[in-house]
């Protein structure tokens, strides 16, 4: 939607990868401060519009902008959308996923190849684990050209 109507619109943060098991995600997703608190405060917001394509409906979800303080959401980091544009926020945001990482470390090129396709199913410790591969690996040519 373009106008403006909501302030954050075109600076939504990257999602990266959900840092927990999709089935801590669900558990996060039936506690009472989700219900209670985050999810009525986005829905308030929105006073009843899609914040991805503007529409009023009644049906509206909310969409995690990013994961990075699952279980101590932001504002920013949530959306309220419409059934439709859900799936289109997701994969969106899978497709921004995809993007070689900016730190030109590699870190999310390895967990691709190495942990799988679907984030949600990377180890909590997939940050570790590839820094403890690339210095396994750094030992391995130091060692191979001595």
């Amino acid at each position: 939607m373009s106008g403006g109507l909501f302030p954050w619109e075109g600076k939504q943060p990257s999602p990266g990868p959900l840092p927990v098991s999709r089935a801590i995600y669900e558990a996060r997703m039936r506690r009472a401060d989700w219900r209670e608190y985050y999810r009525p405060r986005i829905l308030k917001r929105s006073n009843g519009f899609c914040e991805a394509c503007g529409k009023k409906t009644r049906c509206l979800e909310i969409h995690h902008l990013t994961y990075e303080r699952l279980g101590h959401e932001r504002d920013e980091d949530l959306q309220a959308v419409c059934r439709p544009c859900h799936p289109r926020a997701d994969a969106e945001q899978k497709k921004r996923n995809k993007r070689p990482d900016k730190s030109g470390s590699g870190l999310y090129s390895w967990c691709l190849k190495v942990l799988g396709e679907d984030e949600r199913d990377w180890p909590d410790d997939a940050e570790e684990q590839f820094w403890a591969w690339v210095e396994k690996k750094e030992d391995e040519e130091l060692e191979a050209h001595s």
